[in-house]
């Protein structure tokens, strides 16, 4: 039987690799803040992304958390309202993974 893997639906748009260890990965990313896109450097635990082809993926909740943690960090840095941060750059991811279940 094969079923589609959905955990990770998020594409983080143009991610690209700086460094790893065991267990994580830091990802250089693009941050819309509201006002322009900005380089972030983010480290993502690996058990919640999966790269394939280049490309990274990410489950939606780890997402939501960088999210917030990138807000609390530009909006401490600058004189952005958090609220005006819109987070890191991702697409829904166009086609599930097929995988045996």
């Amino acid at each position: 039987m094969t079923t589609f893997e959905k955990s990770f639906e998020m594409e983080i748009s143009g991610a690209t690799v700086e460094r790893e260890t065991e267990k994580a990965v830091m990802l250089d990313v693009t941050v819309d803040s509201g006002v322009g896109l900005r380089g972030r450097k983010v480290w993502f635990p690996k058990s919640q992304i999966e790269i394939v082809d280049g490309k990274v993926f990410a489950t939606s909740w780890i997402i939501a958390k960088k999210n917030e943690q990138v807000a609390e960090e530009i909006a401490s840095r600058s004189s952005f309202p958090k609220g005006q941060i819109y987070g890191i750059c991702t697409s829904y991811r166009e086609a599930a993974v097929a995988v045996s279940a």
